[in-house]
This record gives structure tokens, C-alpha cells and sequence, in this order.
């Protein structure tokens, strides 16, 4: 009998630990919290989670911690971050794009990037949902991303990009107008608001594992992961959403379980008023990750 309750209370736990996070359940737990900013949650039976102890608060029902991501932290790859804005006028669309860069002491020379927006309805798409990447998100190359916001008439636009990952919003915030988030007439300099800091377009050589793959060849870029992704709210509750965890953008690596050791996730938050750009905070956030 005990060994059959120990074998459940594992399965229980793998279960748990497998299941993806559910950004309604865990915007609803902060709304109670009344939290604001940014929070990290690991599914509930995360060796993460259980490091932190006293640090987190968690939903047995809803399978998940929390956790402020404001400290060294531990990482997890079942992980997802969660930020909540200042409330919004009701009159208008909450719309914010994220981009996250992050660095790994084994690993560099990213050449792809994440890119995630949600599937949903919206102001200036209210009767059919917008379309987006399978399953919620998808990869692209740094170079067509880079191409796709570049200045210029003679940028190299990507069809993918601009269809399942861009998309129109109202300009100015309440009015009948839209706009598309990636139209070069209404927004000045595509790079200044959704590029990567530091990061050119890559040769067709990737970089180096630096722990496994010997090579004498240097990095194009210091960085392991890239994330772009979108955020869109429209509804009387105040605004949360969710993003991403760093997950490794190396063509050899996607949706692979390698052994990467992430150190640092540079965040910048962004929110669009039609045309209108704003960096949350004025700065990008910062989260350092132990392992």
C-alpha cells in the first residue's frame, strides 16, 4: 500500500511538472496578490520553486508558484514569466511588445528568434481572430528579422513576420483608425522599437557550443537567446500577460533539451498607444539566473 501511494504521488508530481502554465490561472492568482511588475512562476513540483521556498507563493489547484523577479533566480525551462502593467483607460487596447536577450555561459551565437503573439480578436479584427504561429509561437531567422525592420524601402520584407507575428491596432488609442505594428509611415525607425541590442545579421556560419564543439571561431553574437513577442489585453480586469522563459535560439538546438546554463535575461517592455512607443520603467529589466 505505501509503495503504491509513493508511485502515485511521483506520477502526480511528473504530471504536474509537465503541464504548461495557464496565463489565465496565474494573471488571476496575481490580481488577487494585487501584485505589479514582473514575476516568474515554475509549474508546482519544480526544483526550482522548491529552492526558493519562502520566496514563493503557490496555487496547489492551479499547479504553479510565484515568485517576484526581482532577485537571483533560480532557472527552470518549464518556467514562463508574468508582468503586470499599471491599469489602463478602459477606452483603450493594452498592446505591448516584449523582447528578451539572453546570455549563457555555454552557449552563444543565437541565430534565430522566438517570436509569439496571441491568436486572438482585437479592435481592429473583431470578428475574426488574428492568425498566428502554430501553437502559440515560432522561430525565424535573426537575419529576416533584422531584414524585416530595417529602414528603408529597400528592406526585405518577410511574409511570415509581418502576417503571424505583426498586426494591426488602433491609432490613435479609442479612434476608428489602424494601423499595422511594422508600418514604416506610422512608426519612424522599426529597428529603434523591436531589434535586439547588439546583435547584426549573421554569417552563414553558426557559432560554437563553447563546451562541447572546439572551434577557433568566435561568436557573432554573445548572446544564446532572442525573443520577440506581443501582448495584447482588452478587457475590464486589469491588464496581465504572459512571456516567455529564455529558451536557447540555435538552429541546431530548437525545441531540444540541452544542457544550457542561461546567467542573464536582459527585458524590455514596451507599450504601443496606436504610434505612440513607451519602454515601461524607461530602462530594460534584468533577471540573473542561477543554476
Amino acid at each position: 500500500m505505501r509503495h503504491t501511494a509513493i508511485s502515485a504521488l511521483l506520477l502526480l508530481q511528473l504530471c504536474g511538472s509537465a503541464l504548461a502554465l495557464d496565463d489565465v490561472a496565474v494573471c488571476g492568482n496575481l490580481r488577487n496578490m494585487r501584485a505589479s511588475g514582473l514575476y516568474l512562476a515554475y509549474p508546482a513540483f519544480s526544483p526550482a520553486a522548491a529552492r526558493l521556498g519562502a520566496q514563493t507563493t503557490c496555487d496547489a489547484s492551479g499547479g504553479f508558484c510565484l515568485t517576484k523577479a526581482d532577485h537571483s533566480t533560480p532557472f527552470d525551462d518549464g518556467a514562463r514569466f508574468y508582468y503586470v502593467p499599471a491599469p489602463i483607460p478602459r477606452a483603450e487596447e493594452g498592446v505591448w511588445h516584449i523582447r528578451t536577450q539572453t546570455k549563457a555561459r555555454n552557449l552563444d551565437g543565437a541565430d534565430q528568434a522566438y517570436l509569439a503573439r496571441p491568436a486572438v480578436t482585437t479592435r481592429c479584427s473583431p470578428t475574426q481572430p488574428l492568425e498566428g504561429f502554430p501553437n502559440g509561437g515560432g522561430y525565424v531567422t535573426v537575419n529576416d528579422y533584422i531584414d524585416h525592420h530595417a529602414a528603408g524601402s529597400e528592406a526585405s520584407l518577410s511574409q511570415e513576420i509581418g502576417n503571424l507575428f505583426h498586426f494591426r491596432i488602433q491609432d490613435p488609442p479609442g479612434g476608428p483608425a489602424c494601423i499595422a505594428t511594422d508600418d514604416r509611415r506610422a512608426f519612424k525607425d522599426l529597428a529603434a522599437i523591436y531589434g535586439f541590442e547588439e546583435v547584426a545579421r549573421k554569417q552563414k556560419r553558426v557559432a560554437r557550443l563553447l563546451s562541447l564543439i572546439p572551434s577557433a571561431a568566435a561568436a557573432t553574437t554573445s548572446y544564446a537567446g532572442l525573443s520577440s513577442e506581443f501582448a495584447y489585453y482588452d478587457r475590464a480586469e486589469p491588464p496581465c500577460f504572459g512571456f516567455a522563459a529564455p529558451k536557447p535560439t540555435r538552429t541546431e538546438y530548437l525545441g531540444q533539451s540541452i544542457d544550457w546554463r542561461p546567467y542573464l535575461t536582459r527585458i524590455w517592455i514596451k507599450r504601443l498607444r496606436g504610434r505612440e512607443v513607451t519602454l515601461l520603467g524607461g530602462v530594460p529589466l534584468s533577471v540573473s539566473w542561477t543554476q
